[in-house]
């Protein structure tokens, strides 16, 4: 069930040991487990559902749903086939040459008549009304893969046939798009037909690129309408650099010029996001989407003038593949599984189908690079992880998507904070932005029965169990990451419940000193650690102890994962959840926390201070590790204190104050 390269070559790739033809073998793999559902030549590529409650189509849907489906199926295996395909025309998988089978479903997807058409979108209109619909994204999939592997599919048409294909492209290219990365389906669409000289309206044309731009936060982020996630990678910083290459530098050099720049700074710093071992942060929607976290480090190749070392990029486009393809979970049926690792329904949102994990082929677009090409014939690089020794962290801060990245050289993980989270009203996508902290060793897991919501706070009133729905982004100052939360927001801050938030590293994890700005009375505050991943069955080890100047630690312990929660202030409680169907990765999981309670209005301590650290693997944990203090003044019981200070063995002063936080706060 999972991917085991033969013979890894340890010369070249010192850290995963995969050269291009391990890519090639991989992708042969991938599609052989794709093709297993497809019985004959002219069967679509329809998959078997293990998730039916959540993903399209649902039952009573209209029929082009059902279509659309199809499209995913041929679109998204495209991704990897057409790489492999633009190298290897010849190339069968099972009874299917690939060439043949995918210029035939392509035609039928365009062909009116055809029981695969998806090309009636008046007919669709006429159904759901004038809005965005899956063919954009698969039609522009097609056209990039149309563009790839143009000798070997494209150029095999007849000049009806490619007639017809562009009537398809036309009429979707035009069409109305989603206000956010869908805008880049339609440039592509445009920007084929325009190459292949075919009239397009320029005017829309523009139109896409100038929104496109728009959205360029810095630090060579996009954001993604309202969100900062992958979105930014996979699609704004995958998809702009290909138009760029493809069309930009001829037909809008400055733009293109622009997209370039912006693809080298994001590589600048981007390797440090995926851990020691190239893994990737479970964070935001379409996260089933998995590997193709690492798609710029292909796309940025077809520039002109790429800055990014191409050691480092094959070292984590090949590391974050292994992260998914080596596991026994990552297929169900020969297909990826609806989730992260195995199935996971917490994940899923209601516009994919079981096709949908495929739009992790964009990574795969590093194999359309010649074989001599230096991604694949320089040595593996460690990039951003070079010199970061154990007991040692690494910050980065970037400001414009509002992301601090912190490597911990103890656990090879890589823990990242967000800020600039909004949301109101679909609170389904909550728990997938709104975090403390992700790491890329622990992922976030969901709630659990009573609500409680795994490295976060979470406020109980009564019964109900609240979530904060804003995060306001203060910037770094003196080491220190400055954030503010905010519960029930809705246009307004009011009297909303808040939390001024303060974080730095330590080995092993982070410091929060926090301060509440919480006016209700009788409200019960909750800090969540991480979930730990249990299999069904598994002795959880649970350990009680003092360090320091008397401060209580609780350590939950299994395999070789452990985590440790120090309540250094303004903690009474503790609380251990322990129960299954929550977590990415196992059958079980549980999570520490301590608690607090404010009985009455406007009394008490303001300050919530604690230790959360994590460790990879079953060794003890010494008082050292556990308090990594030689100074502090957190413990000094004072309410009025408006600055705290802690001193780090090695002497690192950090000082926590939040003087000024109010004028520097964005979303």
């Amino acid at each position: 069930m999972s991917f085991v390269p033969q013979n890894p070559d340890r010369a070249l790739s010192p850290f995963t040991g995969l050269t291009r033809a391990h890519w090639i073998e991989a992708g042969r793999w991938l599609l052989e487990g794709a093709f297993r559902h497809v019985p004959s030549a002219g069967a679509p590529l329809v998959f078997p559902r293990r998730e039916t409650r959540i993903t399209y189509p649902q039952p009573g849907d209209p029929d082009f749903r059902r279509r659309c489906e199809i499209m995913e199926g041929v679109a998204r295996t495209l991704l990897i086939a057409g790489p492999l395909l633009r190298h290897d025309p010849d190339l069968t998988i099972g009874r299917h040459a690939l060439r043949d089978y995918y210029a035939q479903a392509i035609l039928r997807l365009a062909e009116p008549g055809s029981p695969d058409y998806v090309g009636d979108r008046e007919a669709m209109v006429r159904v759901w009304g004038d809005r965005p619909i899956q063919v954009t994204c698969e039609c522009a999939s097609l056209a990039l893969e149309l563009t790839i592997a143009r000798d070997q599919l494209w150029e095999r048409y007849s000049r009806p046939e490619k007639d017809r294909i562009a009537r398809l492209f036309h009429e979707w290219g035009h069409a109305r798009t989603h206000p956010h990365n869908w805008r880049l389906f339609n440039l592509h669409l445009l920007a084929f037909l325009q190459r292949e000289g075919y009239p397009v309206d320029r005017d829309v044309l523009d139109e896409h690129l100038r929104v496109v731009r728009s959205f360029d936060a810095g630090d060579g982020w996009y954001r993604d309408g309202t969100y900062f996630d992958y979105y930014s990678v996979w699609a704004f910083q995958f998809y702009g650099p290909l138009w760029a290459a493809w069309s930009g530098y001829d037909s809008h050099p400055p733009i293109a010029q622009a997209i370039e720049a912006g693809a080298n700074r994001l590589l600048e710093t981007y390797d440090r996001f995926f851990d020691r071992d190239g893994h990737q942060p479970m964070w935001g929607r379409s996260n089933i989407y998995r590997f193709a976290a690492s798609a710029p480090f292909a796309s940025a190749f077809f520039l002109r003038q790429p800055t990014a070392s191409p050691g480092v990029a094959r070292r984590v486009l090949s590391g974050n593949l292994l992260q998914f393809i080596g596991r026994e979970d990552f297929r169900h049926d020969g297909v990826p599984a609806l989730g992260f690792y195995g199935q996971f329904a917490p994940l899923v949102q209601p516009y994919s189908c079981a096709a949908s994990p495929f739009w992790f082929g964009n990574a795969y677009q590093a194999v359309a690079l010649p074989p001599e090409h230096p991604v694949w014939t320089a040595r593996e690089e460690p990039g951003g992880w070079g010199g970061i020794g154990p007991g040692e962290v690494r910050e980065t801060a970037l400001d414009g998507p509002g992301l601090t990245l912190t490597q911990h050289g103890s656990t090879g993980a890589t823990e990242m904070r967000t800020a600039k989270v909004m949301v109101v009203g679909g609170h389904d996508v909550l728990h997938q932005y709104s975090r403390l902290a992700f790491n890329t060793k622990f992922p976030w897991q969901g709630d659990t029965s009573d609500g409680l919501m795994a490295m976060h706070y979470t406020l109980q009133s009564g019964a109900q169990r609240r979530r904060p729905n804003l995060m306001l982004h203060g910037g770094t100052r003196g080491g220190v990451f400055y954030r503010r939360l905010v519960y029930d927001f809705a246009g307004s801050f009011a009297d909303n419940p808040a939390i001024d938030l303060a974080d730095f590293p330590a080995p092993y994890g982070m410091l929060r000193c926090d301060r509440l700005r919480l006016a209700e009375p009788d409200v019960e505050l909750a800090l969540a650690h991480y979930g730990l991943p249990l299999d069904a069955g598994d002795e959880l080890v649970v350990e009680e102890r003092t360090v320091g100047p008397n401060v209580p630690v609780r350590i939950l312990a299994a395999g070789s994962r452990q985590l440790a929660l120090v309540a250094i202030r303004g903690w009474t409680d503790w609380m251990i959840r322990r129960e299954p169907g929550l977590h990415p990765e196992k059958a079980e999981s549980a999570v520490v926390g301590a608690t607090s309670r404010r009985p009455d209005r406007y009394r008490g301590d303001p300050w919530r201070i604690a230790l959360l650290l994590h460790r990879c693997d079953a060794n003890p944990w010494t008082d050292e590790e556990l308090w990594p203090f030689t100074a502090t003044t957190a413990l000094d019981g004072d309410p009025t204190r408006e600055v705290v200070e802690f001193t780090l063995r090695g002497g690192i002063v950090r000082r926590v104050d939040f003087a000024g936080l109010e004028g520097r706060l964005t979303v």
